[in-house]
């Protein structure tokens, strides 16, 4: 999830499947409580990408973890980036369940 300005923590994610799905995202702080949940949606071998503090505000200047599950009997790929000051620039991992 978010780091404290001035990190910024974006998403990018590509539905693999030959049908339309929506990701069910769950935001969660670092002491495991659940802040934020929303959905995205994304058409059938669709992609799309998104800042975390900008489609959930609530994680500005936080940190935490982000739940992403995946539409039933569907896939998605996910890239994590966490960009911070002086133009670095870092993937954050991701695990698969």
């Amino acid at each position: 999830m978010s780091a404290p300005a001035p990190f910024g923590t974006a998403i990018a994610l590509a539905n693999v499947a030959g049908q339309a799905g929506a990701v069910v995202v769950v935001l969660r702080d670092e002491n495991g409580a659940s802040i934020a949940q929303g959905k995205i949606s994304l058409d059938a071998r669709g992609h799309g990408a998104l800042m975390l503090d900008s489609e959930f505000p609530q994680t500005a200047g936080r940190r935490g973890t982000i739940e992403l599950r995946r539409p039933a009997d569907g896939w998605v790929s996910v890239l994590g980036l966490r960009a911070g000051p002086a133009f670095s620039l870092a993937s954050v991992p991701s695990i698969a369940k």
